[in-house]
């Protein structure tokens, strides 16, 4: 019940979340309600968060991916979520924020 896409960006296979991009829908949802975009982020693959977001994966989610960017500490892929729109206050399931 599991994308390619998804398996692909759960597991950090930068690579082959790359090649998948073309022919999947950037913001499509696994069983956790988790999309590629956060576990890029989580991760830490920027080409991967940069590539997702061209393709236009949605930066405020559910699951926010920079909450799970700033908690890991990829300072970069922050930045280029905030640039892209992402929302600072966003709470997540657990009320936590970004800051």
């Amino acid at each position: 019940g599991e994308s390619a896409l998804l398996a692909a960006a759960e597991r950090g296979h930068e690579d082959i979340v790359m090649m998948l991009l073309d022919r999947s829908d950037p913001n499509m949802t696994g069983a956790n309600g988790k999309t590629a975009l956060w576990y890029c982020c989580a991760h830490g693959l920027e080409g991967c968060v940069a590539r997702l977001l061209y393709k236009g994966a949605e930066v405020n989610q559910q699951h926010s991916p920079l909450i799970q960017a700033a908690m890991i500490g990829h300072s970069r892929i922050v930045k280029k979520l905030l640039d892209n729109g992402a929302r600072v206050h966003e709470t997540d399931s657990l009320q936590r924020t970004a800051l």
